[in-house]
């Protein structure tokens, strides 16, 4: 219970005093009647209700004060007994208990209500920040997951593909040497002389798909030095406008002063002319070969877009766009596996896009690819900044 009323309350009280004692002078002056001293009751019972036992009780003994000023000079004859008023004033000073106490309680009950609505919003909040961190962190543990898998699948292709190439190249090596013999001997006019030429032909592409194996497998030592991705596109523009079929437009977009890195200019170039060779071969009809060179810092949210394995950092990349008919989805996840090829049977051997992948896996890179039926493919290298 509290017995300090602020000043708005005890202004309020005192001024439904001063309208109780109008209304009572009024009421007695023009009706005559005792019923309207009741109308203290009604205020009595509002103040205690709404501000408490303590504003009740004032209001109270102010209304008793203006009861006896009131009957007083208005109707004296309704002057009532000291007992009856005692009794009056001990009923109101009642009301004002009980409905203070339980009015203080239904404030109590109210504010516990607001407070548990406020809570709840706060843990519906909570509950809803919750589910989206954990529908986040179980999104990212799935792409995680599937770039484990496709990084272990890769390396598992790798070490046999590593191995098979290995001890393939023994095998190449010994028809390699021993048909060079055999053309050596015959006569270049014969028919047996074709066939040992031939023989030796197959074998060194035999040999090339081998070493293209090995490139996959990352069992290829190389020499590094600081490549400029500009400088290198550069010198290959001419390569790449003789390889280039008519029809095709081939644009260098390069960003001024990219990073150096370390890295194996033969085997960089190589993944290049792989690309675009495929990006050619995609354009049956014309369009446009875009090599495009800039720096890239790969963040968390990089690699799980790009699905890639890589650690983050700056990088210096070159993308190879094609204006061709796309990739179907279903083809992407397959597209570095050595031997898979989509194109038609003699056309390709499988191995191009399995090495490029070895290529920058050798440098501690990442190699991705967004494409879009009807929309043109995009492949991307990225090779680290300081890196291998």
């Amino acid at each position: 219970m509290n017995f300090r009323l602020p000043n708005r309350t005890i202004g309020l009280i005192f001024l439904l005093s001063a309208i109780y004692l109008a209304i009572i002078c009024v009421f007695l002056n023009f009706t005559n009647l005792i019923s309207a001293s009741l109308i203290g009751i009604i205020f009595v019972c509002y103040i205690s209700w709404k501000k408490g036992t303590t504003a009740g009780i004032l209001l109270t003994l102010l209304n008793h004060l203006g009861n006896s000023v009131a009957f007083h000079f208005v109707a004296p004859e309704f002057l009532t007994s000291y007992s009856s008023a005692l009794i009056s004033l001990v009923v109101n000073i009642g009301i004002s208990f009980l409905l203070g106490y339980f009015g203080e309680l239904a404030i109590n009950l109210r504010k516990e209500i607001e407070k548990r609505k406020e809570v709840e919003k706060t843990l519906r909040e909570l509950q809803n920040e919750l589910e989206k961190r954990v529908e986040q962190r179980t999104n990212e543990l799935k792409k995680a997951n599937e770039l484990l898998f496709q990084a272990r699948k890769m390396e598992v292709i790798g070490q046999l593909s590593g191995t098979i190439a290995h001890d393939f190249n023994n095998f190449l090596n010994i028809i390699l040497g021993y048909s060079t013999i055999l053309s050596e001997t015959l006569d270049s006019e014969t028919p047996s002389y074709k066939y040992a030429q031939n023989i030796e032909n197959a074998a060194r592409t035999a040999a090339e798909m081998t070493s293209q194996l090995l490139t996959f497998a990352r069992k290829k030592e190389f020499c590094t030095q600081p490549i400029d991705l500009n400088v290198l596109v550069k010198e290959m523009i001419p390569l790449l406008s003789n390889l280039i079929k008519d029809g095709i437009t081939v644009k260098h977009v390069a960003e001024a002063q990219l990073p150096l890195f370390q890295g194996g200019v033969d085997l960089i170039k190589s993944a290049i002319l792989n690309l675009c060779l495929n990006a050619r071969d995609a354009m049956k009809g014309g369009g446009t070969l875009t090599l495009t060179t800039k720096a890239v810092d790969v963040t968390t949210e990089f690699r799980h877009i790009h699905h890639i394995n890589c650690v983050e950092g700056l990088y210096s990349s070159i993308a190879v766009s094609d204006t061709g008919p796309g990739i179907d989805e279903k083809v992407m996840s397959r597209l570095f596996e050595p031997f898979f090829t989509t194109k038609d049977e003699g056309k390709g051997t499988g191995m191009g896009l399995a090495a490029v992948y070895g290529i920058m896996q050798s440098h501690q890179g990442a190699v991705y690819v967004e494409s879009a039926l009807g929309k043109g493919t995009t492949f991307c290298m990225l090779f680290p900044v300081g890196g291998k």
